[in-house]
């Protein structure tokens, strides 16, 4: 199949069906090809709209195994109730399931192959920001971490383009290969909360089809706030960077840090701070063993009689994992 989803906007279904002997030769044959509609609504109910030949006793030729179909999206609308759209099909979970079976010129016997959860969604990607703090401070620096996933198996999608929105503050990150985005802002507003918005913007995507989300972040009320900011990924026998903000005339003596990884503490540090420094204090913390497979690092400094604190978690990938393998 061309793609695993099917849109509101989408006008086909269109795929290749790919036939070879287990000797290599591609096949010179009959194929049959079947499209049916699940529902899931209060009854789980599958309907055939489509199929070619229509009629068994009638024959459709593939070529040296190679045969392109593209199959008009209305055979969907004509198998709708009166009054449905394709949105209704997005909003109960409907999907699509194709089957083809391919016999050679000179066999009787068939071979069949399924497609099957080809998702109705209205849009081929999905953005979640559980990463991106609830709460800001006006003096540091805030980030918008957030990851695109596919609408469908929620797995990462690399290189998609999301505009992230906070104000009238525009940046244009791209997903990494974990899916992952970070977009940062110096210039946050006095005001009481502030809205992120993030949308993806994939060339050749209708407008419609991109996906948008938002969420609000409220002023942190305490008197003094530290930020942490860490890469997402730590490799064991690697250093990870982080980086520690927080209001430059606020720390008195050192900040202190421990990491705990499964319920235990496996590390921990101080970073002095010099008097009168100002800006970003960045360290660099070993990662080990012990760390595997995510860890949270907790941070705290003195501000007067007050503790100031934060936290933030990152996952730990070993190196060497899947390098040893069994013979028999």
């Amino acid at each position: 199949m061309d793609q695993h989803f099917i849109l509101p906007t989408t006008n086909f279904i269109s795929g290749t069906i790919n036939a070879d002997y287990s000797y290599g030769k591609r096949v010179t044959g009959s194929y049959f090809l079947s499209i049916n509609l699940v529902r899931s609504d209060e009854i789980s109910t599958t309907v055939q709209i489509y199929r070619h030949p229509s009629s068994f006793t009638q024959r459709a030729g593939i070529v040296s195994g190679r045969k392109r179909f593209e199959i008009s999206t209305d055979v969907i609308t004509a198998a709708l109730g009166e009054g449905e759209t394709m949105e209704d099909l997005v909003s109960e979970g409907a999907s699509l399931t194709v089957e083809v079976a391919v016999t050679g010129g000179a066999e009787s016997i068939y071979e069949t192959d399924i497609v099957s959860d080809i998702r109705f969604t209205s849009s081929p990607y999905l953005i979640v920001t559980d990463r991106s703090s609830r709460y800001f401070n006006p003096g540091i620096v805030y980030e918008v971490k957030a990851n695109v996933l596919d609408s469908v198996t929620h797995k990462p999608i690399n290189d998609v383009p999301v505009a992230v929105t906070v104000g009238d503050v525009v940046k244009r990150p791209n997903s990494d290969e974990r899916g992952e985005i970070v977009a940062s802002f110096n210039r946050i507003s006095e005001a009481q909360e502030l809205q992120a918005t993030l949308t993806t913007a994939k060339e050749g995507l209708q407008a419609e089809d991109q996906y948008s989300t938002t969420y609000t972040a409220l002023r942190h009320q305490a008197g003094a706030l530290m930020s942490i900011s860490v890469d997402t990924h730590g490799v064991v026998g690697q250093m990870m960077n982080a980086v520690f903000r927080f209001e430059s005339d606020d720390v008195n003596g050192d900040i202190r840090y421990y990491i705990v990884s499964k319920g235990q503490v496996v590390s921990i540090g101080l970073i002095p701070i010099n008097p009168g420094h100002r800006g970003d204090k960045t360290h660099d913390i070993p990662i080990t063993h012990e760390m595997i497979p995510s860890a949270r690092l907790v941070a705290y400094y003195m501000r007067g009689n007050e503790l100031v604190s934060n936290s933030v978690w990152f996952d730990v990938n070993d190196v060497c994992g899947g390098e040893a393998s069994t013979t028999c």
